[in-house]
């Protein structure tokens, strides 16, 4: 009891726990992690939050400043969930080889380009190259014409041009002006 009063009453206001749920995920496989453990922030409803994507990523994988939930905020009354999402690169080697060499054509050392995996890419030939006509080419590790997440290479074949030299000669192995009156 308190002095001068018969009965007291005592309140104790509680703040319901809360929590931010913090996930960092591939972009195109939701279920693949970059993270093994989901960020947890505690708290309790009406507490202020601050979440932020992941500072140090793996070399393949970059943030584009894409992410689901408030980044920032007040806790409510149940969990909030926040997911960041990282797009992984990937590289395209664009090789122009010599068919009958397998060698690089000269001057034409292979070419690798990194991309965002979704990202359209082009691995066009060139025509023919100086004294190197254009065969045909192979793809290995696409589907289409969209980055996925394995490498990419694609070889066009070229082959060396041939020169051909014609020489008229008689029985004798004598040389023939071509046209020359015989």
């Amino acid at each position: 009891t308190v002095a001068g009063t018969s009965d007291a009453t005592i309140i104790h206001y509680y703040n319901t726990a809360s929590k931010v749920i913090v996930r960092h995920l591939d972009k195109f496989d939701h279920t693949k992690k970059i993270q093994a453990t989901d960020d947890e922030i505690t708290g309790y409803a009406g507490k202020a939050y601050q979440t932020s994507p992941l500072s140090n990523l793996p070399s393949d994988y970059v943030y584009r400043n894409d992410n689901t939930g408030n980044t920032s905020g007040t806790m409510g009354t149940s969990a909030t969930v926040v997911e960041y999402y990282y797009t992984k690169r990937v590289p395209v080697t664009i090789r122009f080889i010599d068919i009958n060499t397998n060698a690089s054509l000269p001057g034409y050392a292979d070419q690798t380009t990194i991309y965002d995996q979704g990202a359209e890419y082009d691995g066009r030939y060139i025509g023919n190259v100086g004294s190197y006509t254009y065969l045909n080419s192979s793809v290995v590790g696409a589907d289409g014409n969209k980055v996925g997440a394995t490498p990419i290479t694609i070889t066009h074949y070229y082959s060396a041009n041939s020169q051909i030299l014609v020489k008229h000669v008689d029985l004798n192995d004598t040389n023939i002006a071509v046209g020359a009156a015989q």
